[in-house]
Formats: C-alpha cells, structure tokens, sequence
C-alpha cells in the first residue's frame, strides 16, 4: 500500500482539528467575540492578529482559506486509505497543497513575529497542524 493506515488516520485527525479551529476563529469574527488565547498578550492580541490586515488573502479571510484546505486534506487521507494505488493526479495535488499550506503558515508565523509582534496561539496551532500534515505527505507519500 502507498500510503499507510497509521498516517491517513494522522492526517485525518490533523485535519479535522485544524477545520475545528479555522471554524473556531471564523465564527469569533463573525459574532464580534473575543478570542481566548494565553501567550503574546492575551485576548487582545489574538484579535489584532485574526483582524490584521493580513488576516486575508486574495480576498478571502485566511480561515476559510485554511477550512477548505482541511476538508480536502481530510478527502485525500480518505481516499489513501480506502484504495491501494493511487493516480498521480492525487499524489501530486496533495504534495502540492500541502506545501502551499505549509509554505502559508510560515509567512503567517513569521507576519506575527516580525511585523505584528503579536501571536494568536489558535493561527500558531493550525501552523503546527500544517507542518505535520506536510510531513507525513513528503515522508510517506
């Protein structure tokens, strides 16, 4: 089999939770509430970073960006899982996202570090989800 158990069930989980906090820092702007978050200042700077300038892309907020990226992370792990050989096209569009998703959330980390000087534990979170994600893709794919 191309692609284990052990890392579709990972990406799986990975995915879902990242959707999870995407979705959780999406409804906070929606409603006007107050993102809870300990490093970096507290409520307050979580907000200036998911409010931010930067806090789009292309127009579009960068959480809904990232749960469209967690649902089809979640569909490839699926599809890995469930069929032994796998075309190219798959492969090669999850190599590919998870890349960009990668590549993504260390322009963001580093956006919170060096301009804002502000962090948002929930975007660090989906940064590490990210990461991982891009790991087992590369390592095991």
């Amino acid at each position: 089999m191309l692609f284990y158990m052990h890392e579709s069930l990972a990406i799986i989980i990975l995915a879902a939770a990242g959707f999870l906090i995407s979705l959780h820092i999406r409804r906070s702007k929606k409603t006007g509430e107050k993102l809870v978050c300990f490093i970096g200042g507290g409520k307050r700077s979580c907000n200036e970073v998911v409010e931010s300038e930067y806090s789009r892309t292309l127009g579009i907020p960068n959480e809904i960006a990232g749960m469209v990226y967690y649902v089809l992370a979640l569909l490839f792990a699926l599809i890995f899982l469930l069929f032994d050989s796998l075309g190219l096209f798959f492969i090669l569009t999850a190599k590919i996202s998870s890349t960009g998703a990668f590549l993504a959330s260390m322009y963001f980390v580093g956006i919170q570090a060096f301009v804002l000087r502000k962090f948002c534990e929930w975007c660090l979170a989906t940064a590490v989800i990210n990461t991982l994600i891009f790991g087992i893709v590369w390592m095991f794919l």
